[in-house]
């Protein structure tokens, strides 16, 4: 409902939501006086249409309320250039409150307003200087008693071809420490695009354009060592039914071509295959598409070339509803995916009807079988009420429910078993308070000059006990952190001048780490210097990285045209030299890759991937080992048949999972010939947590397990029986464990009761100025007391690394964290040590005298590892191991039966089997496998049985439960709130394979290790990186179709991975995500500078995106690394706090035109969601969105394309109030085109409701 006064201003809005906006306006002959709060003179033309406040009142809630906002506005005059035309009003501060409501003892109401912010607009006041004249000269904002300056300075200038333009230098500063930060733009006089960009770092950008306002090139870095240009071309088709044809040469001179019909939507796509092709610049189709007559995308194809002669032809369709909303696909593997919105929806308790949304998968098959059924009701306001989940009968077998308040906020969580998570927002939508299930409250505290979401402390309460501060930041004017402190941990940052990419960090230790950057080439760094000093070079065409080195060797990495990793090569001071060469197909699909160490290349060693026609690997072959492939009418891998072909006698291990109907797995056969059956079942609960495992060989039983949780879902109980018990230190079998938490996540009792019928009760206490710092454990049964760990004492250094275990052993860390060694105390002799590459990840380990042990990886998994010149070879899809194998020992070959979450539960040598268990944290006692890997399908240290994540991050001791090196992203990041604890408390349901971040068995799309590439593209080699908390993860592992993971190129995009963790011990510095256990990957990548490995400022080396993305008028995607692929669909996860509804932004210009009240925009072009590219809904032609601003009177002249034969008058909009409704329809034979509220006025006079052709 929409009320207006009678001068045509909109004074209530109640929008469908429930929200509602209350405006009030000057009169004409103006109010107030200058000094005062509500100021506005007298309109020059008489108008009564100047906006004083805007009340913003949120909608109703059961849930509780939220705050009422008010903006108020005051006005000034702006002389005009000519004396006779009348001055403009100009806004020159609008100010920003919460409204509380107090109540007397009569019952009467008191409005308070609470003043949240205020912005000044001063504007240049010269008629003399018309450059400057009524443009914005400052912008101030005012928070508490802080405020930040936005400066504006003005020059005119022309370019080479001797066209004027404007340049605009932006200088951002505050009244707090004197910070600042500088960009500059130049904008054509003529076309108003931009020609010239300067950030803050002082990269700059340059822009070329043809006379139909076509990007022509773009080139970043000019006139220096690091200069790229990306060059356009535009042309008409020549083939049949094609109208337009687009050029994109890359700086390396790869061309790509996109192809449009006569609608301007893309329908064939083709690039030169200089990496795998035998003909020279040769063109290969990987792309096309069909729409139907209404417009809609209606099937798709991409094509990805394994070699010159064969192609996978990879189509997937798409299926529409009566309103024309897609509903569903069917990928390449036949599987159909759908989403349907019922408008109408279903009736809630009150009868009132809410809007849902149903999904599942569908396999195509005579008998119709749907998994995966899911029906989420919908508020207003378009957020999930309830999240139902559906059996086959369509019966409800779990319900997830959100409560929100009147502006949209999440206030509550409720579990499928009735756990409540509650949240408080301040005024500015911003989480304050969250209180846990096991009423554990968190509390955010926000730095005081900013009204952005600067987290300043994090702080809880649990059990009544006094308030604990886990950790503060300090941030400067412009939002940088300058210190933290996290316990007893502290770090200080410097900065250069404008920039927000750390150059110098001090922790307590007081060793600078300094950090060097050429931000023309690339946003990672050159140099790292701390113990020692780290160069990086990289490439100066594609900033792709070529050469790293520090004081234990150096990696060289070369590349093919297209930016595919063809070699690594790691040398040495050991005199080392391991090189390893990979192929791929044009879509990034790995082929094969060889390893040559020490100038001894084996071909028997090499691995090569083998693909059906889904694009879904098929088979795989590393030597005497090759497995095969099969999927299930879902699209899930269904079985994998690994074989040992190192003697006659060949091994095989059939391994059949089953899933229920939500996806889970519930069954795992493992047949290996000869043998008994093995099998492990799984239960789940309503809450996706597992109930029980059972691991059988036969009709025997090896091990059952049952696993109980708390309200928050940590681990409390575990209980196992059966012949295979798992074993503590001291070889006694585990029967029960029992752990009870605090409000942290720490264990604080455990409760283990061992087969014999001996228990041991363990106590866990914690320092008391940090928490989460693990200070004593003492055990209760005599084989602990015996062996002095009756009570162990636990220290940490400066940075928060524990430097002795439970066993009297020293450990070491460098400047950076990274474990050094391991030592007795008594006597210093050596246990272990430990050596890092230029990207910080572990390549070699000592443990007393054995030889050291290289390591070899492939993305962030081990593949290999040398010793005394013995080569073991680990046989991999993804992250399932399959086998390991010794090339020049046959009988050292192994075939690996895992579980679920990829631990090694046995494996065959030659049909003899050795089996392992685990207790419920992965402890195993006397380690019995020849296995390099274990727990989770990591692998384990020899000796002390730790696992050092995230490629030596930092290690995790199953004995203590935790790890002994904090997360850098704890407590405000992702990390969670305690910085050393494993898989939240739930080691059942999680795995930890960086050291950063927990996530389940399913690698589904929100999972941050492994994401599902659009369908289907094939690997995003470099720009498909994501920032898994600190680590970039290879998207590469689940590459093409809609199928399950497959093993792919993950080593191809190690580089970028390796990038990305050299830069891990800085990546926290730019977080500021509250502490959740969901992650967010979209919001969280966003706040990361260094994001995409090599490069994200770079203008692509490769045509991949761009022939994907590119928006001919703006070019956008031209700034993206070369992926030869289409971009990564991330997938959106439901937020336990969702973004706020009611946006508070200012509707007022920040231009001298201050007319705008409540701005209508009517879209004609609305997003195509595959190619990111805009389509219209008209068959005709295409428009530019038209805005209508009530009630003022404005022309606007719409952008009406000309590739078609039939043209539209040449009209102009005056926007006034309609209620006159809209639409396409086709009377007389004419297309009409009638937008909402908006009147037309053609040349002729008519007036008409819409455009006429």
């Amino acid at each position: 409902m929409i009320e207006f006064d009678m001068h045509g201003n909109v004074t209530y809005h109640l929008f469908a939501d429930g929200r509602s906006q209350v405006n009030t306006y000057y009169l004409a002959e103006g109010e107030g006086q200058p000094d005062d709060d509500l100021y506005c003179p007298a309109h020059p033309e008489g108008f009564a249409h100047s906006l004083k406040t805007k009340k913003l009142i949120p909608a109703r809630s059961d849930y509780g309320d939220a705050s009422i906002s008010v903006l108020q506005y005051r006005y000034d005059t702006l002389k005009s250039l000519r004396p006779e035309i009348p001055d403009s009003l100009v806004n020159v501060t609008e100010t920003r409150f919460q409204v509380t409501i107090e109540h007397d003892n009569f019952g009467r109401q008191t409005e308070i307003y609470i003043p949240l912010q205020q912005i000044d607009f001063l504007y240049h006041n010269t008629p003399e200087n018309k450059l400057t004249h009524g443009r914005m000269s400052c912008k101030a904002t005012h928070v508490n008693q802080y405020t930040s300056y936005l400066h504006y300075e003005y020059a005119e200038g022309t370019d080479e071809q001797g066209q004027p333009y404007l340049e605009t230098r932006q200088t951002m500063s505050n009244n707090t420490d004197g910070t600042s930060r500088t960009t500059l733009t130049r904008a054509s006089c003529l076309s108003g695009q931009n020609i010239f960009l300067r950030d803050e770092y002082g990269v700059e950008s340059a822009y070329t354009f043809d006379h139909l306002g076509r990007t022509t090139s773009e080139s970043i870095a000019p006139d220096t060592d690091s200069s790229v240009t990306v060059h356009f071309h535009y042309a008409l088709a020549v083939e049949e039914g094609l109208v337009k044809e687009q050029t994109i040469t890359d700086a390396q001179g790869v061309k790509a071509r996109i192809f449009y019909d006569g609608l301007d939507r893309v329908v064939y796509k083709e690039r030169q295959d200089t990496g795998n092709g035998t003909q020279a610049n040769e063109f290969r189709q990987t792309f096309s598409a069909r729409y139907d007559d209404l417009g809609n995308l209606i099937e798709e194809t991409h094509y990805d070339w394994i070699d010159d002669t064969h192609s996978l032809k990879l189509t997937s369709l798409f299926i529409y509803d009566d309103w024309n909303q897609r509903i569903g696909t069917i990928g390449p593997d036949g599987v159909q995916r759908y989403e349907v919105t019922d408008p109408i929806g279903l009736k809630n308790s009150d009868g009132i009807r809410e809007r849902t949304v149903t999904s599942w998968t569908q396999a195509r098959s005579k008998r119709i079988a749907k998994q995966g059924l899911t029906r989420t009701r919908l508020s207003a306001m378009g957020k999930p009420l309830h999240i139902e989940q559906l059996d086959s009968n369509n019966t409800i077998v779990s319900l997830y429910q959100f409560r929100y308040d009147g502006a949209g906020n999440c206030v509550a969580e409720i579990d499928q078993r009735g756990n409540e998570t509650l949240y408080t927002y301040d005024a500015l939508n911003r989480l304050t308070v969250n209180i846990l299930p096991d009423s554990t409250r968190v509390l955010h505290t926000y730095a005081s000059h900013s009204n952005t979401a600067l987290i300043e402390k994090v702080e809880v309460e649990t059990n009544g006990k006094p308030r604990t501060a886990l950790g503060t930041q300090v941030f400067d004017g412009i939002g940088r952190i300058v210190q933290s402190h996290v316990g007893r941990r502290s770090e200080t940052r410097t900065y250069e001048e404008g920039q927000f990419h750390v150059s110098e960090r001090k922790t307590l230790k007081n060793v600078p780490i300094s950090y060097a950057y050429n931000f023309n080439l690339t946003d990672s760094p050159i140099r790292t210097k701390a113990d020692d000093e780290t160069t990086f070079e990289y490439d100066n065409t594609t900033a792709l990285l070529t050469h790293a080195v520090n004081y234990e060797g150096s990696r060289d990495y070369i590349y093919n045209d297209i930016n595919q990793l063809k070699e690594d090569l790691w040398s040495d001071n050991s005199g080392n030299v391991i090189r390893t060469q990979y192929a791929s197909s044009l879509l990034g699909r790995q082929l094969s890759r060889k390893e040559t160490i020490n100038g001894v290349t084996n071909n028997q060693a090499t691995t090569t991937y083998h693909y059906d026609a889904q694009g879904r690997i098929s088979r795989m072959v590393q030597g005497a080992l090759e497995s095969s492939f099969t999927y299930d009418i879902f699209g899930r891998l269904h079985t994998t048949t690994t074989k040992d072909t190192s003697t006659t006698k060949v091994s095989q291990l059939l391994t059949t999972l089953k899933y229920d109907f939500m996806g889970r797995e519930v069954s795992r056969c493992m047949a290996l010939n000869g043998q008994s059956l093995r099998t492990i079942t799984q239960t789940w609960n309503i809450q996706d947590l597992l109930e029980s495992r059972h691991l059988q060989l036969g009709e025997k039983t090896l091990l059952k397990e049952r696993f109980n949780y708390d309200s928050r879902g940590r681990l409390t109980e575990y209980e196992c029986e059966g012949e295979s018990l798992p074993k503590d230190d001291y070889g006694h079998a585990i029967i029960m464990q029992i752990f009870d938490f605090d409000g942290l996540d720490n264990i604080i009792q455990s409760l283990t009761i061992f087969q014999d019928g001996t228990e041991d009760y363990s106590s866990f206490t914690f320092h008391p100025h940090d928490p989460c710092q693990l200070l004593t454990v003492s055990h209760s049964h005599p084989r602990y007391i015996e062996d002095g760990r009756a009570l162990c004492k636990f220290s940490f250094d400066e940075d928060g690394n524990q430097i002795n275990d439970e066993f009297g052993n020293l450990l070491k860390y460098d400047s950076l964290g990274r474990l050094l060694c391991v030592e007795v105390e008594s006597s210093g002799t050596p246990v272990s040590s430990f050596r890092y590459d230029s990207h910080n990840q572990l390549i070699a380990s000592q443990y007393k005298n054995e030889s050291e042990r290289l390591r070899m990886y492939e993305g962030i998994q081990l593949v290999g590892t040398l010793q005394d010149n013995i080569h073991t070879q680990l046989f991999r899809n993804t992250d399932q191991a399959l086998g390991q194998q010794r090339p020049d020992d046959a009988g050292q070959t192994l075939l690996f039966m895992t579980d679920a979450n990829r631990s090694i539960v046995a494996h065959s040598q030659q049909d003899t089997v050795t089996t392992a268990s685990y207790d419920a944290y992965g402890g195993t006692g006397e380690w019995p496998l020849d296995s390099v890997l274990a727990y989770n399908g990591e692998v384990r240290e020899a000796g002390s049985g730790w696992y050092l994540l995230g490629k030596g991050y930092r290690a995790y001791n199953p004995s203590l439960r935790r790890f002994h090196s904090p997360d850098s992203f704890s407590p405000f990041g992702v990390g969670g709130l305690n910085p050393y604890v494993y898989c939240l408390g739930n080691p059942i349901r999680f795995r930890d394979p960086t050291g950063h971040y927990s996530y389940g068995q399913q690698l589904d799309s929100a999972n941050p290790v492994y994401v599902r590439t659009s369908p289907i593209a094939g690997v995003n080699l470099v720009s498909g990186l994501i920032i898994a908390v600190g680590i970039a993860i290879s998207a590469a592992i689940t590459v093409a179709t809609w199928g399950t993971g497959t093993a792919l190129a993950i080593a191809i995009v190690s580089v970028a991975i390796d990038i990305a963790a050299t830069t891990a011990g800085i990546l926290s510095m730019y977080t500021r995500d509250d502490a959740s256990k969901n992650l967010d990957l979209a919001s969280y990548a966003g706040l990361i500078p260094i994001v995409g490995g090599s490069s994200a400022k770079r203008v692509s080396s490769a045509v991949g995106d761009l022939a994907t993305n590119l928006d001919t008028s703006t070019a956008t995607a031209a700034r993206k690394l070369s992926s030869f692929s289409d971009p990564i669909n991330q997938g959106v996860t439901v937020s336990t706090a969702p973004g706020r509804l009611m946006d508070m932004a200012s509707d007022m210009p920040p231009g001298p035109t201050p007319l705008y009240v409540a701005p209508l925009t009517r879209q004609l072009n609305v997003a195509n969601p595959f190619f990111n590219r805009r389509y219209t809904e008209n068959p005709l032609f295409e428009a530019e969105a038209i805005t209508s601003n009530v009630p003022t009177k404005q022309t606007i002249t719409p952008n009406v394309a000309t590739k078609q034969t039939l043209s539209p008058p040449d009209v102009s909009i005056e926007a006034s109030p309609n209620t006159a409704r809209g639409g396409w329809t086709k009377p007389n034979g004419k297309w009409v085109l009638t937008p909402d509220d908006v009147v037309i006025t053609t040349q002729a006079g008519r007036r008409t409701k819409g455009y006429s052709l």
